[in-house]
């Protein structure tokens, strides 16, 4: 299954037009990853098309779209990051299916994963912070104007409480296919947000009765060191009815 992330895209003939079909319009990131991957021969049943419609009208509700021309031969994987970055999403291969992961905002589900000190492997839990006077407060994007011949053209988007800052720090990314100021702007303010509420990121190895949980999934974490919680992990036991027996102290 490997090989088919491996391809290399043909200079002439992999084109996203900025056009509009109507039933998987190829200016929908969501629909041109698609085209990507069905011009390398991928057929429909290695393509999770249940995630790529919900990614395509989440695209379509946002407004995100794309105007590219590949005229540059790349790998596969690399032409749809560029292409899916513009849907705020990526496409990854999970055995031999394709599916897009999105960022976006879902509902914690009624039944998911939790991980906590009973399925988490001793010490490989870890948790880092990003201090707020080291993140970016200011977002320089570049795009491709639509409205003025495709020049590049840049737009500057600064935090909720810039003017409280004592410093400027600039972060900037070049946003390929996307024609639209309003786009752009969009995205930079996505990014800012990505920066004031994401404030710490954990990382562990868990017990095989994770295997299920994918990239993407919404979980659940709760360990002692987040939650001041006394104590936490597997129940080996229920003792008198009423007490129960942790397999730690």
């Amino acid at each position: 299954t490997g090989n088919k992330i491996n391809q290399t895209i043909s200079t002439k003939n992999k084109i996203i037009p900025n056009v509009v079909n109507p039933l998987k319009p190829k200016n929908n990131p969501a629909w041109a990853c698609y085209d990507l991957l069905k011009r390398e021969g991928i057929p429909d049943s290695d393509i999770n098309l249940t995630k790529f419609q919900e990614w395509a009208d989440f695209c379509t509700v946002k407004n995100l779209t794309v105007g590219l021309y590949l005229d540059s031969q790349q790998e596969l994987q690399s032409a749809l990051n560029m292409v899916s970055l513009l849907g705020r999403g990526i496409v990854l291969q999970f055995g031999s299916i394709f599916t897009p992961i999105v960022e976006k905002v879902v509902d914690i589900p009624t039944q998911g994963f939790l991980f906590t000190g009973g399925n988490i492997i001793d010490s490989s839990f870890s948790i880092s912070y990003v201090p707020y006077n080291e993140r970016s407060n200011t977002i320089e994007v570049t795009y491709y104007d639509e409205t003025d011949s495709y020049k590049s053209k840049t737009v500057q988007v600064q935090s909720h409480d810039f003017d409280s800052k004592t410093m400027e720090i600039k972060s900037s990314i070049n946003l390929y296919g996307c024609t639209k100021r309003a786009m752009a702007a969009s995205y930079a303010k996505f990014l800012l947000n990505k920066n004031r509420y994401i404030s710490e990121t954990v990382s562990f190895t868990a017990f095989v009765d994770a295997i299920a949980c994918n990239v993407g999934d919404v979980i659940k974490v709760g360990v002692k060191y987040m939650t001041n919680t006394l104590a936490d992990g597997r129940i080996l036991g229920v003792q008198n009815n009423n007490t129960l027996i942790l397999d730690q102290e």
